[in-house]
């Protein structure tokens, strides 16, 4: 689980993120990232009820977070990030999620 010191909680800084951050759309996600004045990144996923049930949502969740873990280290910190499971998510493997990830934060400047 993403610890409380780097998940955003508030509706106010998911608010923000989507006024203020870039975007990039891809076949599983979306994410938003905008700078955040801190020197870590926190993040945020939202998983809607058109991706699935409860079961398929967790598991999109679940593996949006360990592309969180996996991508961390590697990206620039400062951003408040937002990533927003698609419902193609469900049919991809873990390396598609982690290739693409790859790819829009990249695109997206991190």
């Amino acid at each position: 689980m993403l610890g409380n010191d780097i998940a955003l909680r508030k509706k106010k800084e998911y608010g923000y993120v989507f006024r203020a951050g870039k975007k990039q759309v891809g076949r599983f996600m979306v994410i938003y990232a905008a700078k955040n004045g801190l020197q870590k990144n926190r993040y945020g996923i939202i998983t809607s009820k058109k991706v699935g049930k409860a079961v398929t949502r967790n598991r999109a969740k679940r593996r949006l977070r360990d592309l969180v873990r996996n991508l961390d280290n590697r990206l620039k910190p400062g951003f408040d990030i937002v990533i927003i499971a698609r419902v193609s998510i469900n049919e991809a493997s873990f390396s598609d999620i982690i290739a693409e990830g790859e790819q829009l934060f990249k695109k997206v400047g991190l």
